[in-house]
């Protein structure tokens, strides 16, 4: 079965600071339980459609190295299947988010 959610960046754009925190909260959860699709607007204004995870499994293994960066809460950083890489998210451009459940 598979669940599909739409927002759009006026949502989130209008949200208050504690749903929004609620709504990150939620997406992180979910990606690190396994893959989603999130459909969202890139920086070009293009759409892209992009099967991403933060689960443990799918991550590659990496040294951990201190790196002292502040740490922006309006982007989400999630494991791009397909391209195998890092790859960045802002939550106000999401369109989408599909998942298995």
């Amino acid at each position: 079965m598979m669940d599909t959610t739409k927002y759009t960046g006026q949502w989130y754009k209008s949200a208050s600071d504690s749903d929004r925190e609620v709504f990150k909260s939620w997406l992180r959860s979910h990606l690190v339980m396994g893959e989603m699709k999130i459909k969202f607007i890139k920086k070009d204004e293009t759409l892209r459609d992009m099967r991403c995870t933060l689960g443990a499994g799918y991550l590659p293994v990496t040294e951990e190295k201190e790196i002292k960066r502040k740490e922006n809460t309006e982007v989400l950083a999630v494991w791009d299947l397909d391209k195998n890489a890092w790859r960045a998210v802002r939550y106000d451009t999401i369109k989408e988010i599909h998942f298995d459940i």
